[in-house]
């Protein structure tokens, strides 16, 4: 080795010595090192290192994100929210709420009755709706109003029917152990058609009675031909109409006779329309023999009349006469007098009762004659009954104005109007002038149960002489009724009889002047 090779080893060495024997660089205020031996990029080691020295160290920042932790694991990785307390309570109740609709589904009975509740409620409500709309229909009076409460009626109706689908799906994929309600989807479907006719949607009407004739779970569903016969005549389609009601008649079970007569009546009158007298004529020749009414001997009386046989028109007339009515005022006075008496034995044994323990009487002057002749007035105790009595009056005021006596007035007095008019119809056919005509239906309507009916017919008779000029036969008709039992009639004529004098009287002086 040189002389120098060994000189510079030895200089080498004396500065490592020194550097080691020299103080270290004086603290900061804080009492901290400096900042340039702090931080240096020796002195920094990553947190991910775990504190090992030999691995590779990185730069970091001197300030973290505010919110934010130093790592993503665990739970100091989580993200800071606000509103994380709000979020943890309603994921709490939903998970709650989640909870009881589960525990309420596990039984699928349940589910179901809850839907059919559902559909029940629906089902009230747009027959209701409906309901209130009905006065307005049979009037004819459909104004912004009612129609809109109609839809809502047809809305309901719909949302019903959709439902019901909806259960019956449900219920399908149970298997066969589940019971089907078809009474609710009757009504259901039911409800949905006439929903369609109050809305005038005739088709889907049809369709939906069509969907309910093919299901044959549901009871005598032919009968609701009887509907679509309805809504054919509604539409102006009268063969289809009879096709629909010949239908339903074969349908009906002869238990339901007030039925089959009431289907064969609308096959009479559609045949009427279409000029079928023939046709009509048997139909209400089959409901006279079964169950004679009226209405029916005045169709099929028009019937013959249309055809021009005078024979058959004539027994038939006397057929209608022997109709009996289905209520007569006669009657109906006789279950008032009845009610009556019942009322007054009722008020006379309670006032006697009362009476007898408040002891309330009123005087009356009684006079009396002894054996002079002398008179004398003595006040007698009589009870007092002029509230009872004023009681017993209006219950009769009640009786006569109630719905079914005023039900049983408008029915005779349109039977009334009616046979007059037929009487003036046939009257010229049937004999050879009108008077004799008219002659031979008084004497069958005096000897037949329209006996009541009589006197307006000879009262009418002399207004018909009238119309023909013919006073003094109008006038010997209507002085007949001075001998008349019936008030109302009398009064009627002699008024009638007032009005010729006078105007006889009257053409009298202007003739004479």
């Amino acid at each position: 080795m040189s002389a120098k090779e060994s000189e510079d080893k030895r200089a080498a060495l004396n500065s490592k010595m020194a550097a080691a024997t020299a103080p270290p660089p004086p603290p900061t205020a804080a009492g901290r090192p400096p900042t340039s031996q702090l931080f240096s990029r020796g002195n920094l080691v990553s947190s991910r290192t775990g504190g090992d020295k030999t691995a590779l160290a990185r730069p970091s920042t001197a300030v973290r994100a505010v919110g934010y932790a130093a790592n993503t694991s665990g739970s100091a990785g989580q993200r800071f929210d606000q509103f994380f307390l709000e979020k943890v309570k309603q994921q709490t109740l939903s998970s709650a709420n989640a909870a009881v609709d589960a525990a309420k589904e596990v039984n699928p009975q349940i589910k179901y009755k809850n839907m059919e509740t559902k559909i029940v409620k629906l089902l009230e409500s747009s027959i209701v709706l409906a309901a209130r709309c009905s006065s307005s229909r049979t009037n004819g009076s459909m104004n912004a109003e009612v129609k809109s409460q109609l839809a809502d009626a047809l809305n309901k109706a719909k949302d019903a029917s959709s439902l019901d689908r909806i259960l019956h799906h449900e219920q399908d994929k149970q298997g066969e152990n589940v019971f089907h309600n078809f009474d609710l989807t009757y009504a259901v479907f039911f409800n949905l058609a006439e929903q369609y006719e109050h809305n005038d949607m005739h088709i889907e009407a049809l369709n939906t009675y069509n969907i309910m004739t093919k299901n044959k779970m549901f009871p005598h569903v032919n009968q609701l031909k009887l509907n679509m016969g309805n809504i054919y005549l509604k539409m102006g389609m009268h063969k289809k109409a009879v096709k629909m009601y010949r239908m339903a008649l074969d349908s009906v079970p002869n238990t339901l006779k007030q039925l089959r007569l009431k289907i064969t009546e609308n096959i009479g009158v559609l045949f009427v329309r279409m000029g079928q007298y023939a046709d009509a004529a048997s139909s209400f020749e089959f409901i006279m023999s079964e169950r004679a009414d009226i209405r029916s001997g005045i169709h099929l009386l028009l019937c013959y009349y249309s055809m021009g046989d005078v024979d058959k028109i004539k027994s038939t007339f006397r057929r209608l006469c022997d109709v009996q009515p289905v209520e007569t005022e006669r009657d109906l006075e006789t279950e008032n007098n009845i009610i009556r008496l019942q009322h007054q034995a009722e008020q006379a044994g309670k006032a006697g009762a009362d009476h007898a323990q408040t002891g309330e009487t009123h005087a009356a002057e009684v006079a009396i004659i002894d054996g002079d002749g002398n008179s004398s007035f003595v006040q007698v105790n009589e009870p007092n009954s002029s509230s009872a009595n004023a009681k017993n009056r209006y219950v009769l005021q009640a009786l006569k104005t109630d719905e079914l006596a005023v039900y049983t007035k408008q029915r005779r007095n349109t039977e009334k109007r009616s046979i007059t008019m037929i009487v003036d119809l046939i009257s010229p056919l049937i004999e050879e002038n009108y008077n004799d005509g008219y002659n031979w239906c008084i004497e069958v309507i005096r000897t037949s149960n329209l006996s009541w009916l009589a006197n307006e017919l000879e009262l009418n008779k002399a207004l018909v002489y009238l119309r023909q000029n013919d006073v003094n036969q109008a006038i010997e008709t209507l002085q007949m009724y001075d001998r008349k039992s019936e008030s109302s009639m009398t009064a009627s004529a002699l008024i009638n009889l007032s009005f010729i004098y006078i105007n006889v009287a009257e053409e009298t002086f202007q003739l004479e002047t």
